[in-house]
């Protein structure tokens, strides 16, 4: 729904929106309610620009998150805001902070067969790279690859298309990400 709105050009409709219904959902004391609708508002801020914002919504959304019992929609919920909390500290030129919440967020991800656990996996590599430790985000963008290669592999031929195109597309950034690594380090 978030990437339709932002789509049709009402992203800012939807920001307000989803501050405003996050702020509801905590007066309301609905928890799981006021979890998403931060992290859609730290989903619109980020891609906005809001790093702060997005920030701020994202460090509430993983308050809320830690309040709640597991659940598969808050476990992905938790992995989509930890991504988006790296990124955010990542546009705001705090990699070490970006590190530490993509660390988080991959010793939390219910393993490498999702594409949540494995785009987390594959933005840290990204912030090690930008850290200058080429080997470590070499070894973790070839992680990457592996999970996503072998979790296409251990599909069943039922499973959604977006689901074998979300694992393709991370097998292909870890691929462009393992070059990045080879040409930095002067190897192509």
């Amino acid at each position: 729904e978030m990437q339709e709105l932002l789509g049709r050009g009402q992203g800012r409709q939807a920001l307000a929106a989803y501050e405003r219904a996050a702020m509801e959902a905590e007066q309301r004391g609905a928890k799981p309610d006021a979890l998403m609708a931060h992290g859609a508002t730290a989903f619109i801020a980020v891609r906005f620009g809001m790093s702060q914002k997005a920030i701020r919504a994202a460090t509430r959304a993983l308050e809320l998150g830690a309040e709640l019992p597991p659940s598969p929609g808050v476990n992905q919920m938790l992995g989509t805001v930890y991504s988006i909390a790296g990124g955010a500290y990542r546009n705001a030129g705090d990699l070490a902070q970006a590190r530490r919440m993509l660390e988080e967020g991959v010793a939390r991800s219910q393993g490498p067969r999702n594409p949540t656990g494995l785009n987390l996996r594959y933005s840290l590599a990204g912030i090690l790279l930008a850290q200058g430790e080429h080997a470590t985000a070499l070894t973790r963008a070839t992680e990457v690859f592996q999970m996503a290669e072998a979790s296409l592999l251990a599909m069943p031929a039922q499973a959604p298309d977006r689901i074998r195109t979300a694992f393709r597309r991370h097998a292909a950034l870890a691929l462009v990400l393992i070059g990045r690594v080879h040409l930095q380090e002067g190897k192509l």
